[in-house]
């Protein structure tokens, strides 16, 4: 039973946040003015919602304790960020710190694992060589930013 339920948390949508959860807690008069974007697929931010959000310099995996592909993959992610010598930040929101960290970007996920590298954002994982290239493509616009 719980062996089913690892394998359907990666490919099932994120459960609604509890009423109770440290997102719904932060005050609205603290609470940046933008209204929650949540990532369903692949795409990029408009970049003055991207700065707003405070995302244009941050690479970010968002992943679940409870996914596996997550757990395959983040060697390969943190390898290439290693490689082009850049600090992920990666979120687990099955913990309290992670949904926190989450709500300080606006920000709400549909699956696991997420990745947001500056202004752009994907769903799924990748190859080490994948993660490179968005890598790269991350650099090169921190560069021209």
């Amino acid at each position: 039973m719980v062996l089913i339920f690892v394998l359907a948390s990666c490919t099932q949508p994120s459960p609604p946040m509890p009423p109770d959860d440290p997102i719904n807690e932060t005050p609205p008069e603290i609470r940046p003015p933008l209204d929650f974007f949540t990532i369903t697929q692949s795409g990029s931010f408009p970049e003055q919602e991207c700065i707003n959000r405070n995302l244009d310099d941050k690479v970010i995996m968002i992943q679940s304790e409870y996914c596996g592909h997550c757990t395959a993959t983040l060697p390969d992610f943190i390898a290439a960020c290693q490689e082009r010598n850049i600090t992920p930040s990666v979120l687990d929101i099955s913990t309290k710190e992670g949904r926190v960290a989450m709500g300080d970007f606006v920000i709400l996920i549909q699956y696991t694992p997420t990745f947001i590298f500056g202004c752009e954002y994907m769903v799924g994982t990748r190859p080490k060589a994948g993660y490179l290239e968005l890598l790269d493509g991350f650099l090169e616009a921190d560069k021209n930013g």
